[in-house]
């Protein structure tokens, strides 16, 4: 019935207290949201991310949202449309998402640990920033998006290509174009990455 409603359903498991990331394993990010996850959930559990290819930093979408499915369903779109999905079994073709923490904790010193800790738990071989304010998060920087779009920065010696945001291309399909060649340029970052190492 929830899945009728349009409300995304989520499950969260945390690592055994024991457990160690491994290469290919996951870490825990405390005080992280996820889509679906309410800042009272994400504030109660640490949230298990997966090692990934890229790391992608955007808006948490709650079930409040009226177009949270609408959303969740064109970012699965962006994803898959470079060869990326969240729930990819190899670590090459996943894509961990992380929504931004609350407006407390989103600030300054503790945002930039909190973003080094899912960089650390990720080890990302490239991050997509999605819509202005994870952008000015992830390179600490009060630029507009218009002026960050369309070059490849980094964060921590890894590249980092920002793009808008799925909620902010439902509003302005228009321009869901210049999101592709976001896209394009993230993936030519990574063959660039790769033919270099």
């Amino acid at each position: 019935m929830l899945r009728e409603m349009g409300i995304a359903l989520r499950w969260r498991e945390a690592p055994p207290a024991d457990a160690q990331a491994g290469p290919h394993g996951s870490a825990a990010l405390p005080e992280a949201r996820v889509a679906g996850t309410t800042a009272a959930d994400a504030m109660a559990a640490p949230v298990t991310l997966q090692s990934a290819a890229w790391l992608v930093v955007g808006d948490a979408v709650t079930a409040a949202d009226a177009t949270a499915a609408d959303q969740e369903r064109l970012l699965d779109n962006m994803l898959a449309a470079i060869g990326l999905a969240r729930s990819a079994p190899s670590r090459e073709q996943r894509a961990a998402f992380v929504g931004l923490p609350e407006p407390s904790i989103g600030e300054g010193r503790e945002a930039d640990a909190w973003l080094d800790a899912a960089i650390d738990a990720v080890r990302p071989a490239g991050i997509l920033a999605l819509g202005r304010a994870a952008a000015q998060a992830v390179l600490d920087t009060d630029e507009p998006l218009g002026a960050l779009r369309g070059r490849r920065e980094q964060r921590a010696g890894v590249p980092v290509i920002v793009t808008f945001s799925p909620a902010f291309l439902l509003r302005h399909p228009v321009d869901k174009a210049k999101a592709w060649a976001d896209l394009c340029l993230a993936v030519r970052c990574l063959e660039e990455s790769d033919s270099t190492a």
